[in-house]
């Protein structure tokens, strides 16, 4: 069995370090991803209660984490 290593990178993780939303939601919310996606894997919550986590993340916050990342970004010359 040949074995395949994956890396992900987040394009995201520099930015974060500079955001006001992140720093005052970031882990609030981050613990709401977290939780449902432990909760996916391990067959507790379906697609529907995934949706309905990433809506609270949505509500709590993410939306503006978004919001602010996005204009982050467009403000980086060096990219």
């Amino acid at each position: 069995m040949q074995k395949i290593k994956v890396a992900v990178f987040n394009p995201a993780l520099g930015y974060l370090a500079n955001s006001g939303v992140n720093a005052e939601v970031g882990t609030d919310i981050e613990q709401i991803i977290d939780d449902a996606r432990t909760q996916y894997i391990c067959g507790q919550i379906d697609e529907a209660g995934l949706d309905a986590a990433a809506k609270q993340w949505l509500d709590r916050g993410g939306d503006r984490l978004i919001e602010e990342i996005n204009q982050l970004y467009q403000q980086d010359t060096g990219k």
